[in-house]
């Protein structure tokens, strides 16, 4: 029976070169097979030789290298000199910092030496293409007036990135869709509560979880929220976004023991002292662009909070890949020494503390009010 070539060639280009085969590739292989003059073997040699190929699997190599070994393996790919793809590394580098503020990864950095050098774009286009990304939306997603107090920047711009994409900039990576947003949610809930494990038996001590209040802090539309109300008797959550908290409702709304509102951003005056039972925040401290508000925060959650009962939140250590400029999409960063200090001078003891050199850095707070 005759091989279906077209299917075979449309099947490699997937598995290989992760696309679809163009209609100039696919009627070239076509005619090789038809004329006897390659095997089905030979044309996964040639796809993975090819230059393509090559290039989408560099970057895994270059990660290891030193700077100037990866500009020795640039050029040794594309067939030039290492000064000119100093010259065009350097020029994207510099687009990175400006627009994006992070280096090039090695994927871009690649594919963009590629098409400068071969004329495809020039460093306009690459601007062009940066400013229209996605990710250059998220960290600038509305002019502002150079005026604006903090808290209502993060304001305006946690309501224009709401108003762009909801779930991506709740939660980047399980946005797909409802379903896997949700879930993902659930399983947030389980992991902060660590329900059936100890820290659950602290969490709830001397107290039945269906009695407890509990507060999020940056709740968005009731991702980790909603879960958390099937097991407390009162939860609220606050989030900054006006947006987001309209949004919210479409969710809650039904739910009589679960209630989100809009917060100031910088404290929790809409509560009283010792009111909370329990008190969380995850991947939010982290989009915070000034340390004396997430210290603020902190602070707050010692006077709601009554004495004995636990906060569990996530700022972002000291990691390598710390922004040059802080934003209210790239936030602040703090040490173990740092956290340390606010806990004691806030009336927090440390019971569990995670990895300050990693981005999401894991505290667990209790009250010695």
């Amino acid at each position: 029976m005759k091989p279906d070539y077209e299917k075979i060639i449309k099947s490699y280009y997937l598995e290989i070169l992760n696309r679809e085969a163009d209609e100039p590739g696919l009627k070239h292989y076509l005619n090789l097979f038809s004329t006897g003059k390659i095997t089905i073997g030979e044309l996964e040699k040639i796809l993975k030789n090819s230059q393509e190929y090559t290039i989408k699997h560099l970057p895994k190599k270059l990660e290891s290298l030193s700077s100037k070994e990866r500009l020795t393996e640039i050029a040794k790919l594309l067939k030039t000199s290492e000064s000119q793809i100093e010259k065009i590394v350097l020029m994207i580098t510099n687009c990175y910092d400006e627009l994006l503020n992070r280096a090039p990864d090695s994927v871009a950095l690649v594919q963009y030496t590629d098409m400068i050098l071969n004329k495809i774009i020039n460093k306009k286009k690459l601007y062009v293409i940066i400013t229209d990304s996605f990710e250059y939306k998220l960290s600038h997603p509305i002019q502002l007036n150079e005026n604006d107090s903090i808290d209502i920047k993060m304001k305006k711009e946690w309501d224009a990135r709401t108003k762009l994409d909801p779930l991506f900039v709740i939660t980047t990576g399980y946005s797909k869709d409802e379903p896997t947003f949700w879930n993902s949610g659930i399983v947030d809930c389980e992991n902060i509560l660590e329900t059936g494990k100890e820290r659950f038996s602290e969490i709830t001590k001397n107290k039945k979880a269906s009695e407890m209040k509990i507060l999020e802090i940056g709740c968005g539309i009731g991702r980790i929220l909603i879960p958390m109300s099937k097991i407390f008797r009162e939860t609220v959550g606050i989030d900054i976004s006006t947006e987001m908290v309209q949004l919210a409702q479409k969710y809650v709304g039904n739910i009589p023991n679960c209630d989100i509102l809009e917060s100031n951003g910088v404290d929790l005056s809409l509560f009283t002292n010792n009111h909370f039972d329990f008190c969380y925040s995850f991947i939010v401290f982290q989009h915070i662009p000034e340390k004396k508000i997430v210290e603020k925060y902190i602070e707050e959650v010692s006077r709601v909070l009554k004495p004995d009962c636990l906060f569990r939140f996530q700022v972002r250590g000291i990691v390598d890949t710390k922004p040059k400029e802080l934003t209210t999409w790239n936030g602040v960063q703090f040490s173990s020494k740092e956290i340390h200090e606010i806990a004691k001078k806030n009336s927090f003891e440390i019971i569990e503390e995670g990895n300050d050199k990693e981005e999401y850095y894991m505290l667990t707070f209790k009250s010695v009010k």
